[in-house]
């Protein structure tokens, strides 16, 4: 249960690295074509934005890895408390959620 979860979250970043770089590349190139004077100065804003939230979109991703990261390590503490709870009382140790 645990690692399916971390595995999914690890695979949102690298997703998300890869839409930064596609981004990042196509508004650099936009800009330069932009400076070159191929293309207007709204197609240049759009390009700007596109750079720029090209460079936070693995931010968002890993507040998302982290937030999943520290849930799942307090759900795995969780779980080894009822275990010794249940040890200690003698009784059978609770069932796999």
């Amino acid at each position: 249960m645990f690692d399916e979860r971390l595995k999914t979250a690890k695979s949102i970043i690298w997703g998300s690295v890869a839409m930064r770089v596609a981004f990042e590349l196509v508004g650099l190139a936009g800009l330069i074509a932009g400076l070159a004077g191929k293309l207007g100065t709204n197609t240049m804003i759009f390009c700007a934005v596109l750079t720029l939230s090209g460079a936070h979109i693995p931010l968002v991703a890993k507040l998302l890895y982290w937030g999943t990261d520290i849930e799942l390590h307090v759900l795995e503490e969780l779980k080894q408390i009822q275990l010794e709870i249940a040890e200690l009382a003698g009784k059978n140790p609770p069932a796999e959620n």
